[in-house]
């Protein structure tokens, strides 16, 4: 397989202390590998003067936002956590939001970010809720508005809470669930 190939060509980089093999196969790996990409991305910061780091990183994340598929969102979400670049991290969430994705950079933007977060929330469970029916979605729905509740949104919550009870007067269960928030 090419990326055991791969790993093997990094490993000999590192022992003849080739720093541009090192980066070359690191970054590779780190775009392309199947492993744990955590341990190339901290080969690349070992290995990258600190003065030239940024525009690396910036670098990386111009490339995978050309490749886009889904290991490279997970890829991007990495990184924006780990070089803790908040605002990239809430503009990203802005385009591609979903229930699963505020939970996924609520600890990192919730002390700066609350409210945005809460707009947010407010906005996908309002769509998630037009969209899926049956006691398990609406226990989801449940988990979110607590969610909203934490971040300081709890007013927001209610309203939610309210037009959620009006807009779907005619689904029982969700009502009961709706009444434990």
């Amino acid at each position: 397989m090419i990326y055991t190939w791969y790993d093997y060509l990094l490993k000999v980089a590192k022992l003849q202390k080739d720093t541009d093999k090192i980066v070359e196969y690191a970054r590779f790996l780190f775009m392309n590998g199947m492993y744990d990409q955590k341990v190339y991305y901290k080969t690349l910061k070992e290995t990258i003067s600190k003065s030239e780091w940024k525009l690396f990183v910036d670098k990386l994340i111009s490339d995978l936002y050309s490749r886009r598929n889904f290991n490279n969102s997970e890829l991007l979400i990495f990184i924006f956590i780990e070089e803790k670049r908040l605002e990239q991290q809430l503009e990203y969430l802005r385009f591609n939001t979903s229930l699963y994705m505020i939970e996924r950079f609520e600890k990192e933007l919730a002390k700066d970010y609350s409210g945005e977060l809460i707009e947010l929330y407010a906005e996908e469970i309002l769509n998630y809720a037009k969209s899926n029916t049956g006691r398990p979605h609406y226990v989801t729905v449940c988990k979110y508005l607590r969610r909203m509740k934490k971040l300081g949104g709890k007013q927001k919550a209610e309203e939610l809470t309210e037009n959620l009870k009006k807009q779907f007067y005619n689904r029982p269960a969700l009502l009961e669930e709706l009444a434990g928030v």
